[in-house]
């Protein structure tokens, strides 16, 4: 632009290049999403340059008609598995739609590519479910199987169950079944549980993944709900950018405990978006929640909760899985709120899940 400038020529860093750049992103994100060819239509006058420099290094761009080119150029469709350009790790499940047929599909263990297929759920959906069969030795060994493959380490046991009061529930492979004589709210009880992301004291998305183990199913009911809640907090920032930014404040929502003799809580935002464009989750709507309407204001914020609380009522945001026995679900906690259905157990039919909680993300050697 300078030598331009002194030259007394017109510069490459126009508003006409910059115009055709962006088109051209926009066209490449709507092939990718829609699938169809995409015409772009501006256009922009190259400026002659006559710096040896710059021909030695288009010399090496010989050949390629996309480089030389600046008339009207057509992005084809991108056709069979959607893959989008990687601006932040959450940016597929962002476009992910749960009432789509292959949403919650069982992956056979034995299948040669399973865990390359649950992966590949977990980044587009962000949950995957792996049925792992008969011969199992124990629910341990299940989860510490997959941890390994999957490279996620030793189990966590959250802060919470590290506190005095609270070692009862330390175990990191923690059974989730009905208990009369244990005062839990979640894992003892029979009853419904609303959206939440594991880990209360911990920081926004410091839990990772969550990993169900289903050891039996209920006789009715005992669903495991799942919300895809940073897909949901994308369309709010781009529909309402007051409202989602009530949802970032530091300090937005508190949670509280709610175990018997246990007083502790810790406040941060419902959503963090990242430097790479991702975005965290933590967003939960129970009896643990505290929310600060000092964020912002709050009509913003009573309008980003309506916006959410709308979203998982939605089949595009919000599902529910059915674990049967041998079933294993893993979810991103820190993408995903999860909740359950109240359940009725018989003697025959009692639900056990075990859980496994982890803080780093999966991946593949």
């Amino acid at each position: 632009m300078a030598a331009a400038i002194v030259n007394g020529r017109p510069h490459r860093a126009s508003a006409e290049l910059a115009l055709h750049v962006l088109e051209t992103m926009c066209a490449i994100e709507t092939a990718v999403a829609e699938g169809r060819e995409v015409i772009v239509e501006s256009t922009f006058e190259r400026s002659s340059r006559s710096n040896g420099t710059w021909h030695a290094w288009r010399s090496g761009c010989a050949g390629s008609s996309r480089a030389r080119s600046a008339g009207r150029i057509t992005v084809p469709p991108v056709r069979g598995r959607r893959t989008l350009p990687v601006v932040g790790k959450a940016l597929k499940v962002f476009h992910a739609r749960y009432d789509a047929p292959s949403v919650g599909r069982r992956i056979d263990h034995g299948a040669p590519d399973a865990f390359t297929t649950l992966l590949g759920d977990l980044e587009e959906n962000g949950f995957g479910i792996l049925a792992m069969g008969d011969g199992i030795e124990s629910p341990e060994t299940v989860l510490k199987d997959v941890a390994g493959t999957f490279g996620l380490g030793e189990p966590v046991t959250p802060i919470l169950y590290r506190r005095e009061n609270a070692g009862q529930y330390a175990h990191p492979y923690r059974s989730i079944r009905k208990d009369s004589n244990d005062t839990h709210p979640g894992f003892s009880t029979t009853e419904g549980q609303l959206w939440h992301v594991d880990g209360l004291l911990e920081q926004i998305g410091a839990l990772r993944i969550t990993i169900l183990y289903c050891v039996r199913a209920a006789h009715t009911g005992g669903d495991t709900l799942i919300f895809n809640a940073v897909a949901a907090f994308d369309r709010l920032r781009a529909a309402d950018p007051e409202a989602a930014a009530a949802l970032t404040a530091p300090n937005a929502l508190e949670r509280r405990a709610t175990l018997p003799g246990v007083d502790a809580s810790t406040a941060g935002p419902v959503f963090a978006v990242q430097p790479d464009g991702g975005v965290i989750n933590r967003f939960t709507d129970n009896d643990t929640c505290v929310w600060n309407r000092a964020a912002g204001t709050a009509a913003d914020l009573d309008r980003g909760l309506e916006f959410l609380r709308a979203a998982t009522r939605d089949p595009r945001y919000a599902t529910h899985v059915t674990l049967g026995p041998g079933e294993l679900l893993m979810f991103r906690n820190d993408w995903i709120s999860h909740g359950r259905t109240a359940y009725q157990d018989t003697p025959d039919a009692r639900r056990h899940l075990v859980r496994a909680l982890y803080s780093r993300p999966p991946c593949l050697p």
